[in-house]
């Protein structure tokens, strides 16, 4: 009697279990957003996430915030023991987007905190972008220079998750639900809707050495593009270089919204821009029988202490051999460097003393026509630019900023001047920065690594920014072609940039990515390009269209393209360098089809010379071709690639510098709502409704006993 009775409670909590589940699934509702995650370095932990290890967040109920006078008021009634809704576990919903900046992200932390109520997650609803002018936006701090903290969350220690969700839509339904939680009474009522948040992104405590040592970390940081317009790979250290360089990433509280408009995108398409005129002239003798060459270089991971040009420095600084151990496995065995791991071997041409010149461009799209030129080096490592805009019709005014009073702005020029400081090789060029600001980042760029740095969607506005934008192209290529040794003559007469291309480009940083100028460069449809995009969470709320790319530089790897996985920004500005400023023989030989850089490894260039090794060939609109394009790896120069770790040398590593950023392996992000009964209220039901059905499963099985006892129901 006992077996059957134990039989039937089992196959019972069988069937409760699957209802259960099934009642699980249906009473869970989940929305997108765009979470706030954890980078770590050598200081701890900065950035969002759940306390505890792997922890699946309990969620909390919603409570809207309206404004920061109502969170005042909030704060200043529970610290005085008030409490009359019975708030025990919240999701604060901020019911505008301008609502979150560092003070209303203090006042949360210091709620969760001091003990006064618990907060699960924090998520930001959005407005229609018809609704936001400009004063609805955070800016970033006035008071800090060169706005070290973006809008001054980028490094906050928050120990909670926070998700800024991706449409209007979802916003407006979560904030329907939340007035419901008021009708009824929050924690008065019998339940409440309530959100969760689960997201774990490393422990607070944790250091970047010891989760690198833990497999539980990745470097931050990418793969770098540099170039030498019209260069020949097997020549790239004859001649000194002119070196055109800028950054190609930018950061955000939410990495997804890292759109860097200002920050990032307007020096990176502006030098594309300026290699491209350099490369498209009419007479390109004029330019290679110049007695130096014109270099372009693309840092990616500069928001992580410059690990981009820093580890191209620190790799052309050395003196003899540079690549120190050639790769000797597989179809690599010769072609590659191991150490320093490298694909290509191009960069083993190049000298730090040989060059010459760096131009470092910054910020320019709000500039208005009005660039600064800020230097240490004097009047003379800017003199061809004035001598160029002198002699030029340009409406664009340029003057020199005063760096006595305040300094120079952190820029790639700063990993060039800092060479012997760090890696004990001293540079022996000069340069200046090439800005649309003078004293501080703030005086043009108010949204300087924010999540407000993008556009407002306005296509005639963008038109006319990327017309000012080859004007200011325009002057720096004619510059490096006078710092090479040309003629202001020839540079005027000679290097211009086209409008169209130009504004066509800006688009696609600042509208839509997968534009046809893209997907041209990158040999591939917009479709794909779209796809690709859709493979981040960022594009979920940005529609069919695709959207601007994010400028966040994600984590280190050495190939652009591995598996289904592809860095599309990187190969795209590799792939437009190419085709824009290479020789039109480099270009129009190719040698094999390919699918990507790797399938040309094993291609014999014969008589196509092009460098070291046939890691010199590029994979352009499925052709391998001699390049004059390459990645560097973008991390810390501390920190090299093992056979199964990344490994950081502790014995050289200089915190001075460099604070070894990483990123943690987190989890798959998910928000979702529910509703969740109120305790004081639900428990004593609950567990008089359980212990109601137990009596009555136990009944129903007593009663089933005499019958399963009949012999005509036992088992033989």
């Amino acid at each position: 009697a006992a077996a059957a009775v134990a039989a039937v409670v089992l196959l019972s909590l069988q069937s409760t279990v699957k209802a259960q589940n099934k009642v699980v699934e249906d009473m869970f509702d989940t929305f997108q957003m765009w979470p706030c995650s954890r980078v770590i370095s050598v200081d701890g932990s900065f950035g969002c996430g759940s306390e505890e290890d792997r922890k699946v967040g309990r969620g909390g109920s919603l409570l809207a915030i309206n404004s920061t006078a109502e969170l005042d008021e909030l704060l200043a009634g529970l610290r005085a023991g008030e409490n009359p809704r019975k708030l025990e576990r919240v999701s604060v919903l901020l019911r505008d987007d301008n609502l979150l900046d560092g003070e209303t992200l203090d006042k949360i932390i210091a709620l969760h905190e001091d003990g006064v109520l618990e907060v699960d997650n924090v998520l930001v609803a959005v407005r229609p972008v018809t609704e936001i002018g400009p004063e609805d936006l955070v800016s970033s701090d006035p008071a800090d220079q060169w706005v070290t903290n973006g809008d001054g969350m980028n490094f906050a220690k928050v120990p909670f998750t926070v998700a800024r969700l991706t449409s209007v839509q979802s916003s407006n339904e979560l904030l329907a639900l939340e007035a419901e939680n008021e009708v009824r009474g929050y924690g008065n009522a019998v339940w409440q809707h309530a959100a969760r948040l689960q997201f774990y992104g490393g422990k607070l405590t944790a250091t970047s050495e010891q989760c690198l040592e833990d497999l539980r970390c990745d470097p931050l940081g990418g793969l770098s593009v540099w170039g030498v317009v019209g260069g020949d790979p097997n020549a790239l250290n004859v001649k000194d270089t002119v070196l055109l360089a800028t950054g190609m990433d930018s950061n955000a509280f939410f990495h997804d919204l890292a759109f860097g408009r200002d920050t990032t995108a307007s020096g990176l398409v502006t030098t594309l821009l300026a290699a491209s005129a350099l490369g498209s002239m009419a007479n390109p003798t004029m330019l290679s029988s110049l007695p130096r060459q014109v270099g372009v270089a693309l840092f990616q991971g500069e928001t992580w202490d410059r690990v981009g040009s820093r580890r191209f420095v620190r790799d052309i600084a050395r003196n003899g051999s540079k690549c120190l151990e050639l790769q000797t496995a597989d179809e690599f065995a010769g072609k590659s460097c191991a150490n320093p791991l490298t694909y290509s071997l191009a960069w083993t041409g190049l000298d730090l003393g040989r060059m010459s010149s760096v131009i470092a461009v910054d910020q320019l799209a709000n500039a208005n026509g009005e660039y600064y030129v800020h230097s240490q080096d004097g009047v003379a490592a800017s003199q061809a630019l004035f001598d160029v805009l002198g002699a030029s019709t340009a409406s664009l005014t340029v003057e020199q900023a005063d760096t006595v009073s305040n300094g120079m702005p952190p820029t790639s020029l700063d990993s060039f001047r800092e060479a012997e400081a760090e890696f004990g090789t001293a540079w022996p060029g000069t340069g200046f920065v090439f800005a649309g600001y003078n004293a501080s980042f703030t005086e043009t760029n108010t949204f300087y690594r924010s999540r407000f740095d993008s556009t407002t969607g306005d296509a005639a506005a963008e038109e006319a920014v990327a017309d000012q934008l080859a004007e200011a192209a325009t002057m720096l290529a004619r510059t490096a072609f006078v710092q090479a040794g040309g003629a202001v003559v020839d540079a005027v007469s000679e290097i211009s940039v086209n409008v169209t291309h130009a504004r066509e480009l800006w688009a696609c940083f600042t509208l839509n990515f997968a534009c046809p100028l893209v997907a041209r460069t990158v040999n591939t449809s917009t479709q794909v390009i779209r796809d690709v995009m859709r493979a981040s969470p960022v594009t979920a709320g940005l529609g069919p269209s695709g959207g601007p790319p994010t400028l966040f530089s994600s984590v280190y790897f050495p190939f652009a393209v591995e598996n289904s996985q592809i860095s599309l920004v990187e190969v795209f500005v590799r792939d437009y360098v190419v085709k824009h400023t290479n020789s039109a023989t480099q270009q129009s030989v190719g040698f094999g089809s390919c699918s990507r850089d790797v399938s040309c490894v094993d291609a014999d260039p014969g008589s196509l010379s092009c460098g070291p090794s046939s890691t010199s060939l590029a994979c352009i609109d499925g052709q391998c071709v001699c390049s004059n394009a390459f990645f560097h790896d973008a991390v810390s120069p501390y920190v090299a690639l093992g056979s199964n770790a990344f490994v950081v040398d502790k014995a050289a590593l200089n915190t001075t510098f460099d604070r070894l950023w990483t990123e943690p392996k987190w989890s798959v992000p998910v928000l979702q709502t529910y509703k969740e009964p109120t305790k004081e209220v639900t428990t004593p039901v609950l567990l008089a409704a359980g212990g109601t059905v137990t009596v009555a499963a136990l009944a129903m099985a007593l009663r089933l006993v005499p019958r399963l006892q009949d012999p005509k129901l036992k088992l033989t």
